[in-house]
């Protein structure tokens, strides 16, 4: 038994050991087959735990301040500290491993784990529930939280799966796109853009017209059009028409112009151009709403500076009713040093595989500080024209990292998954994200 103080430091303890062992075995996932059943239910079990104990830190911090602050809570604080040292020597054990064989350091096969892993899993699950009882029993005497609020939290806590495939549920299909052949990648899990379309955001990386069809170049120049000359309901048009023909989302479409005309660009997207025309508010959360991205940065302008965010244009104009619409809506705060290094690791990466490619053809690789906004969706980069059909990048977020698929970049059937982080680039077997 133990009063709310010490559960509330009790809960704080274990949420630390949570989030360590669920880092150190999420690598092991990653990269050994051989384990990745046994480790996720554990690392899936860890997680819920973790949750539950956030729940246990926030009700029962709250009951201090109530007239239950001496309640005495249920809690044998002794077998919940003996399982998070047994939970982080395993994480342990398993963090030092030999990628190249499957064993554990010091000649510690994962068989001879798997049984205390699997014992450890259920006893994960059992603790796990009996504190959500006592979580229970916290907000009901003391009317913390009502009981439908509460029924919302614990269903989250015990249900949500934590650790997700990274490209699970993507797959591509085929649409009339621009060039033979090519292919859309869909999301058959969400459907986040607006419009007809379960594709996923799809970056436009090449910007000349070079290897486009005539049809196609007319309708991206019929957007370009439209949002140049202020004609919103036009634009919003094409972007739907976009969409349903091409399986491409042009709410950050840019004009793309000839080879001679590359020095040119402008960079400048729907968003930019509602900006500089003061478009009502109402067709600025159409675009946003569509799939527009606020970070977007121009790379010419007559203003101050070449570099600007639609909503720098609207405050250097003088817009004040469009700033509010045009203020990025930040779901992922990754810090802007540390997507600096992670978009010239990925950078890095594309040009190993494309080579001289990305500089004759003038490509417009993915700037990742757009990926903030995203709340970790998925990006597709389809590079046209490569030696192997439907060839491309997809990415996403997943915290202070990023994963990548390559999508037959090395042959016709290869699928290669990387994780970037500050330190470097490293392939995976599987890339998992933290499903926060």
């Amino acid at each position: 038994m133990i009063d709310p103080a010490s559960a509330s430091q009790l809960a704080i303890e274990g949420l630390g050991i949570c989030i360590k062992v669920g880092k150190l075995i999420k690598g092991t996932i990653e990269n050994i087959k051989n384990v990745r059943a046994d480790l996720l239910a554990l690392a899936t079990e860890t997680e819920r735990y973790r949750n539950v104990l956030g729940l246990l830190k926030v009700l029962t911090r709250e009951l201090q301040h109530t007239a239950f602050k001496d309640m005495e809570l249920g809690i044998n604080a002794e077998s919940i500290r003996h399982n998070f040292a047994a939970l982080l020597a395993l994480a342990n054990n398993v963090a030092a491993t030999d990628q190249k064989s499957g064993q554990l350091i010091g000649g510690l096969h994962w068989s001879l784990k798997k049984t205390e892993a699997a014992r450890l899993t259920q006893r994960l699950r059992l603790e796990k529930a009996d504190l959500m009882e006592i979580v229970g029993f916290i907000n009901a005497t003391a009317s913390l939280r009502s009981l439908h609020a509460f029924e919302e939290l614990r269903v989250d806590v015990m249900n949500k799966e934590p650790i997700i495939d990274a490209f699970d549920g993507l797959t591509l299909t085929e649409a009339r796109t621009p060039t033979t052949g090519s292919l859309t990648l869909v999301d058959s899990s969400t459907r986040k853009i607006s419009g007809t379309s379960p594709s996923v955001r799809t970056w436009l990386g090449h910007v000349i017209t070079d290897g486009f069809s005539e049809q196609y170049l007319q309708a991206r120049n019929r957007l370009s059009d439209a949002a140049y000359n202020g004609e919103w309901q036009q634009l919003l048009d094409v972007v739907e028409y976009g969409i349903r023909h091409y399986q491409e989302n042009w709410a950050n479409a840019t004009r793309i112009k000839p080879p001679s005309q590359h020095d040119n660009l402008s960079f400048w997207t729907p968003l930019h151009q509602a900006a500089f025309w003061r478009a009502p508010v109402e067709v600025v959360y159409t675009l946003i709403a569509k799939g527009g991205l606020c970070t977007l940065r121009s790379r010419s302008s007559e203003f101050t500076y070449i570099d600007m965010t639609p909503v720098e244009l609207a405050k250097k104009l003088g817009y004040s009713e469009l700033v509010q619409a045009l203020t990025p809506r930040i779901h992922s705060p990754v810090p802007r040093q540390t997507l600096t290094i992670l978009e010239s690791n990925f950078h890095s990466m594309i040009r190993r595989d494309l080579g001289e490619r990305i500089d004759r053809e003038h490509l417009y690789l993915p700037v990742l500080e757009v990926m903030t906004e995203l709340d970790d969706d998925a990006v597709w980069f389809e590079v046209q024209n490569h030696r192997f059909a439907n060839a491309g990048y997809i990415f996403r977020l997943d915290g202070r990292d990023l994963v990548v698929r390559c999508h037959h970049i090395y042959t016709a059937e290869s699928l290669k998954n990387y994780r970037i982080t500050q330190q470097g680039i490293t392939e995976v077997i599987d890339a998992t994200l933290m499903n926060e």
